[in-house]
């Protein structure tokens, strides 16, 4: 694990919509949290890499990205 450089736990009055981007070996994971100061609420997409990009160049991957974000947003909202 990666060390964490926070100073302080969260209290349970953070706000906001936070977007989590993982890229794993095979799938690009998605992940909206929406926190309004009371209950934390979550949303998540998974998208399969199709072969040609995981073997292909970090172009290719970055226009992946753009494409399934492009894709989970126009799904949620």
């Amino acid at each position: 694990m990666l060390p964490s450089y926070l100073r302080s736990g969260p209290n349970g009055t953070e706000e906001g919509d936070f977007l989590a981007l993982d890229l794993g070996g095979t799938n690009f994971r998605v992940l909206l949290v929406r926190l309004d100061g009371k209950d934390a609420k979550m949303e998540g997409r998974i998208f399969r890499l199709p072969e040609h990009i995981i073997k292909g160049t970090g172009t290719g991957v970055i226009h992946c990205f753009g494409f399934s974000s492009n894709n989970y947003q126009l799904y949620t909202f």
